[in-house]
């Protein structure tokens, strides 16, 4: 069988119950929005936190645990997949005095406690992030049933620490004309709204613009009612922000805006699926986006599709994007997975990808309260 390129792999032992479109929480059994699963106990281990300290997970005193995969120098999934589990963190509220969060990293010869303490400050989350020895980091993601390959970390390194992440602006001005504004940012970026996205941008390419009530009233001298779009990888198209610009947050809810004057064709906003600065020569197939550059540069693949063969071109595959494989094992795809466990120990819901609504999350973590 060949090979699949993937940072986690969850096994076909996993025995999936649970049906997504909440449940009753009067049923001792209830549906989850996540995938219900029939986990086994988590095995006892002993690693150490981003401050140093020893973390032994048999000491959490919590009704539920929430335990994700990540690492540190991923410039994509895992500052997302962090900010998410911060929203799930004030969605529940007082309710969190019965959750811990935990996040475990898939690279530890990089992840040093200090790197880990440098991400979780720049996040401003405070949770545990572990890390450890291969062999015992081993142990702990086997019993999670957890693949890392390394090829795919390698993927995701950024060459130096000054290395920037590309988000667009584009503009659509009354007469149908466009432009595209490029902003930059370094991989640690968080809680960038819509409308801090368009500050900076504007600022570092000298255009000139009105931000008032929350919104943009005026671009290079152009006073209309403007209004944004954001970017949709899945479908490859712009579409009307289903939210507030204050309240769409660049590479949560997506990695790139445009503004548009009123009555003027959105369909002027350039097509991004076909325009990457950091890979010209690639779309993904047509099914995805590039992240990263250079070397680092990869394919965000469409759910469904996965990255090629490494055939000795596109960057050993990862600048393609093909249909999943069918084989017996269940595929996380390129992203990342969360479980929630319940008071026992037990693994109960199994979350993948990093576009689940933190909402949700809470409501399968109220259910197993």
């Amino acid at each position: 069988m060949r090979r699949i390129v993937l940072a986690l792999l969850l096994t076909s032992s996993m025995v999936l119950s649970g049906c997504f479109g909440g449940g009753d929480t009067s049923d001792p059994n209830p549906d989850f929005y996540g995938f219900g699963i029939n986990g086994a106990q988590v095995t006892d281990f002993t690693a150490i936190d981003q401050h140093g300290n020893n973390f032994t997970y048999s000491d959490i005193d919590s009704k539920v645990t929430i335990v994700a995969f990540i690492f540190t120098r991923c410039p994509d999934v895992c500052p997302i997949t962090t900010q998410l589990l911060s929203q799930v963190s004030t969605e529940l509220g007082d309710k969190m005095q019965d959750v811990t969060i935990i996040s475990i990293s898939v690279d530890p010869e990089y992840d040093t406690p200090e790197r880990l303490l440098e991400f979780t400050e720049s996040h401003s989350v405070d949770w545990p992030h572990i890390t450890g020895d291969v062999e015992t980091m081993q142990a702990l993601w086997d019993d999670f049933g957890i693949f890392v390959d390394k090829g795919y970390i390698d993927a995701h390194v950024i060459e130096d620490n000054n290395s920037t992440m590309e988000h667009r602006v584009g503009v659509v001005f009354p007469d149908n004309s466009s432009e595209m504004h490029m902003g930059l940012y370094d991989m640690n970026m968080s809680n960038i709204s819509a409308i801090n996205h368009t500050e900076h941008t504007f600022a570092n390419e000298n255009v000139s613009y009105v931000i008032e009530n929350g919104s943009v009233t005026s671009i290079n001298g152009i006073e209309d009612a403007w209004e944004l779009y954001i970017w949709n990888s899945t479908e490859s198209e712009w579409q009307p922000s289903p939210k507030t610009p204050e309240n769409i947050t660049i590479m949560m809810d997506t990695g790139h805006i445009g503004w548009v004057a009123a009555g003027a064709n959105a369909s002027n906003l350039m097509d991004l699926s076909m325009n990457n600065s950091s890979a010209p020569d690639s779309d993904c197939d047509g099914k995805g986006y590039v992240m990263g550059e250079g070397d680092g540069a990869h394919c965000m693949c469409d759910e469904g599709y996965e990255w090629g063969e490494d055939n000795g071109a596109n960057n050993g595959g990862y600048l393609s994007c093909v249909p999943s494989a069918d084989n017996d094992e269940y595929l996380v795809g390129h992203s990342t997975i969360m479980y929630l466990i319940d008071e026992t120990g037990n693994k109960r819901v199994l979350w993948t990808g990093v576009s689940w609504d933190p909402e949700l999350v809470a409501y399968d973590v109220r259910l197993l309260l």
